[in-house]
């Protein structure tokens, strides 16, 4: 890959770390949680000139010990912002004369591919990511700690000891945690294993396929599928239990 549209660090030492990531261009996060191994980033695009090249290049990774901090600027010369609809939101933005709702360009300008953030660690590691519309797609085994904050990107595939996730429309689909809150405005919440969880959602639905402990689940309009056991409330949504486990 040519090294202008590329950046990679690895960490000098083995095991869990502690990570954060502060990405504002439109793109996605991929997390591979292997057993053991150092912490690998790498921050690319396709593109060869443009924003998508320039963010990647202004990019800042700084480590101190265990700690690593990720940093990919918005675009330069862009503006945007997030506008409230009800229980939704709309992330909005300009680069250069290319209007960009929701990490979709729309119009306007010369099109910006996406900047990718490729990341593996250890398991055991902790993870904190805020993004405008990136999405955070995680595989492979479990991480101690989960952040997520967004716009309107996704969550795809947590596996952690702790989640705590907020998003504006953006989905949140969990695959096991140990303990999770859990929040969106017009986004669907999906859970296949959970031991503790409290998920809120305006208008979006709520999916809880099973939980070992306390659930409690509420939504404005959206519907709610959940065990016997949890305490469920919504506005006007529908409810279906599923029984079995808690």
């Amino acid at each position: 890959m040519n090294p202008m549209n590329a950046t990679t660090y690895q960490h000098p030492t083995t095991g869990p770390i502690s990570l954060r990531i502060d990405d504002r261009f439109p793109g996605r996060i991929e997390v591979e949680v292997t057993d053991s191994g150092r912490a690998e980033i790498t921050v690319s695009t396709d593109d060869t000139t443009g924003p998508a090249v320039d963010a990647v290049r202004d990019t800042r990774i700084t480590a101190d010990g265990g700690s690593i901090n990720v940093t990919v600027p918005a675009a330069s010369g862009s503006n945007g912002g997030v506008i409230n609809i009800g229980n939704g939101s709309i992330v909005f933005g300009s680069v250069g004369g290319t209007v960009i709702v929701n990490g979709q360009i729309i119009s306007g300008g010369s099109a910006s591919g996406p900047v990718l953030v490729r990341v593996r660690m250890a398991q055991g590691s902790s993870l904190s990511v805020a993004t405008g519309s990136a999405n955070l797609e995680l595989t492979g085994t479990s991480l101690a700690r989960i952040g997520f904050e967004t716009g309107s990107g996704d969550l795809i595939g947590a596996c952690c000891d702790a989640l705590d996730a907020r998003t504006g429309s953006g989905d949140i689909r969990v695959r096991a945690m140990g303990s999770g809150s859990l929040r969106t405005g017009s986004g669907d919440i999906s859970i296949d294993m959970a031991g503790t969880v409290t998920a809120r959602t305006g208008s979006g639905d709520i999916r809880l396929s099973r939980c070992a402990g306390p659930a409690a689940l509420s939504t404005g309009s959206g519907d709610v599928s959940a065990p016997d056991a949890a305490d469920v409330r919504t506005g006007s949504g529908r409810v279906r239990r599923i029984g079995g486990n808690r």
